[in-house]
């Protein structure tokens, strides 16, 4: 049963990964942007009805009575609730429960340039490494070394905020999306801390507290999330007790050249050990800058 699902967003980003992934659930429907291309479209001369989603942070719909909005007051976009929203066709019925996955949770160590270690996450969403509803990230590191207001479109503090509040004896995994903000690229995140050094001053408990809740978000089944966390300007010991719950722990480096000289062959033996299930990944600043970004090395 062919029909079309219009969706009113202005960010092509925020569309294309939803367009991937309504697909799999609907794989009948004809889905088109009608911000980017409006008026009318071929597509609905063969389609029995026609569905609206619409991106309530930035267009008002609440006349449509049937419009469905992409996401909730905190930003989260849930796609198995926009899939129960659309209707009760045959398609969703066959295709929509068994979609229902929970997410992955990473956790990167770089020790590269800002340039490089951006890069490396590029290719991270653009290889669809994250296939959840939401992703969060986690920039745990000095203000200096988060990506700018500039490059991210989130104003700094929240993480100060969030720190604030694990700190707190209540403090829950669905706590972290209550700080974050959508960034350029798709991330829930809530960016940087107010102060240099607020990550490290926080103590290590209380970013324990934090990764763990992020992991803890993963589990969950709707919204599936995913997280990403970034950890830099940490001791080897800390950095082994905090990467230990995590299900892909990447280490990427600046080159394979002067790799013994630069101290991991121990860094890597402490992660591996500390981990309960998860899988320790090396990956290279050469190959991503050389194109050649396919290539994995599980540490030893």
């Amino acid at each position: 049963m062919a029909f079309t699902i219009k969706v009113f967003e202005k960010d092509q980003y925020i569309f294309s990964l939803l367009k991937t992934r309504l697909e799999t659930m609907f794989p009948d429907a004809y889905i088109v942007n009608a911000i980017e291309c409006p008026g009318q479209y071929d597509c609905v001369n063969f389609s029995e009805f026609t569905k609206i989603i619409y991106d309530p942070r930035n267009i008002d719909m609440r006349d449509f009575r049937d419009a469905i909005p992409l996401c909730d007051g905190s930003g989260v976009i849930d796609c198995s609730k926009i899939a129960e929203d659309l209707g009760l066709n045959s398609v969703l019925r066959k295709t929509a429960n068994p979609m229902k996955t929970t997410g992955i949770s990473v956790a990167l160590v770089p020790f590269v340039y800002m340039q490089d270690r951006e890069a490396l996450i590029d290719t991270m969403t653009a290889d669809r490494i994250f296939t959840s509803d939401c992703i969060v990230r986690l920039d745990l590191m000095g203000k200096m070394r988060v990506p700018s207001p500039e490059s991210s479109g989130v104003r700094p503090g929240g993480m100060t905020n969030l720190l604030q509040q694990a700190s707190k004896k209540y403090f829950k995994p669905e706590d972290i999306l209550s700080f974050c903000s959508m960034d350029k690229n798709g991330f829930m995140t809530p960016g940087a801390t107010s102060g240099e050094d607020d990550v490290y001053d926080a103590g290590l408990p209380v970013i324990k507290k934090i990764t763990e809740a992020s992991i803890s978000l993963t589990r969950q089944s709707s919204p599936s999330a995913s997280v990403l966390d970034v950890f830099e300007g940490f001791k080897t010991g800390e950095l082994t007790e905090l990467v230990s719950g995590f299900d892909e722990v990447l280490l990427l480096l600046p080159s394979r050249i002067g790799q013994e000289s630069l101290g991991i062959k121990g860094l890597t033996a402490g992660i591996e050990r500390s981990l309960t299930s998860g899988k320790l990944i090396i990956r290279y600043a050469e190959d991503i800058s050389s194109g050649e970004d396919d290539i994995y090395e599980q540490a030893l």
